[in-house]
């Protein structure tokens, strides 16, 4: 789902979650998984082992690919000072056959080969092809010893698989790293909350239309609101949401409309993911009757010492920025509705007033609110480095794939 900006109406309050791409394929080829690589992506291709690794800039975007079984080793240069986060995210083709098991693993190792961090995303037993996010971290914190120290360290990339029923087929990859300042002065130590806070307010009334992007790169910006659009099933449309210092997101989709032929397992998937791309919360409930709705509750208010707590859905809310929802249908959805888009609406809460943030002792980059309300910008702009990027350059691009917008 390249979606280019300039050629999209920038309505003031519409999400269109949906189709706004028409894939044609002119080969019997397996599908490429529609997804906005941003123009200036790097290809770059991953060592089997860390003599030879190529080296990830900071701030730039890479792709590459996996095969099944494979582990890819990269580097990254860290300073003393600053927190990283390097994010992955692996690209099943859309008829690829996923079985439970299939999944993506990322690791940081320090020089001595030591783990500084880990994380993994994988296919559930109702599963279906989508994009798969991990994103790991190297955190500087007082009195620890365990990956502090400025060089050289090495992010290695495995494809776990799940069983013979799953394709062999490679996946694409994107890597992308960035860097957190360190703070001017201690860092908060207080523990966040352990206390699960209870469901957000969401908006009611009629819902207005704007598009989602096809990645993380050329998101839909949007606000506080309700929003509609139309999704095909198998497919995966973003957003992001601009969320400070302070505040509370609620959010909530809801795929209606289907006139009751049958429950459809994991029908709709919604998920959370920060700034740094590491995923909050998801869900991804079983269509029984005539619609289902996908409600991510319980998430904190965006707070610096989040950081420090085991949760995941603590522990992501940690920094300002832009916050992406991922929105995804089952292919099943075709076999009984047929391929054509189906509405969903997607509800948005932000709670709160925006608060001073700490105070970095740099520019914090990605992780802070740019003035963007989500009211008025389009698919590619708002909150993040990537917002005055045009994502046109597409998985499939140049393998007899074209994607053309509805209008």
């Amino acid at each position: 789902m390249t979606m280019r900006r300039g050629s999209r109406r920038t309505a003031v309050v519409a999400v269109a979650l949906g189709a706004a791409v028409v894939l044609h394929t002119q080969t019997a080829a397996a599908e490429p998984y529609p997804y906005g690589f941003p123009d200036g992506t790097r290809n770059v291709e991953g060592a089997s082992g860390p003599g030879g690794a190529p080296t990830l800039a900071a701030d730039e975007t890479y792709r590459s690919t996996i095969a099944a079984g494979q582990k890819l080793h990269y580097r990254v240069e860290l300073d003393a000072g600053s927190a990283a986060y390097v994010s992955a995210v692996a690209l099943p083709r859309l008829d690829d056959r996923v079985a439970f098991g299939d999944g993506l693993e990322l690791w940081l190792e320090n020089a001595d080969g030591g783990r500084c961090g880990s994380d993994s995303s994988g296919f559930g037993s109702a599963d279906y092809p989508r994009p798969l996010v991990a994103s790991v971290e190297r955190l500087v914190e007082q009195g620890s010893t365990r990956c502090q120290a400025a060089g050289t360290y090495t992010v290695v990339v495995g494809r776990e698989e799940g069983g013979r029923a799953a394709s062999r087929e490679s996946w694409d990859l994107e890597l992308d790293f960035v860097n957190e300042p360190a703070l001017k002065g201690a860092s908060p130590s207080a523990t966040p909350s352990a206390a699960a806070p209870g469901a957000g307010s969401l908006p009611e009334g009629t819902a207005k239309e704007r598009q989602g992007g096809t990645s993380f790169h050329d998101a839909a910006a949007i606000g506080a609101g309700a929003w509609r659009g139309r999704v095909e099933p198998g497919r995966t449309l973003f957003y992001k949401v601009p969320v400070d210092w302070g505040q509370r997101l609620a959010a909530e989709a809801e795929l209606t409309g289907t006139g009751g032929k049958g429950a459809v397992g994991a029908a709709l998937r919604l998920g959370l993911h920060n700034p740094a791309r590491a995923e909050v919360t998801a869900e991804q409930p079983t269509l029984s009757g005539t619609g289902v709705t996908a409600a991510l509750e319980g998430v904190p208010a965006v707070a610096y010492e989040n950081r420090l707590a085991s949760a995941p859905k603590v522990k992501g809310m940690r920094f300002a920025g832009a916050y992406y929802l991922q929105v995804t249908l089952s292919p099943e959805l075709a076999e009984k509705y047929g391929d054509k888009p189906l509405d969903v609406t997607l509800r948005v809460g932000v709670e709160g007033a925006a608060s001073d943030g700490p105070p970095y002792a740099g520019d914090p980059g990605i992780f802070q609110v740019e003035g963007q309300d989500g009211q008025a910008g389009g698919v590619g702009q708002g909150t993040g480095r990537d917002g005055g990027m045009q994502a046109v350059a597409a998985v499939g691009i140049g393998l007899g794939t074209a994607l053309v917008p509805v209008s």
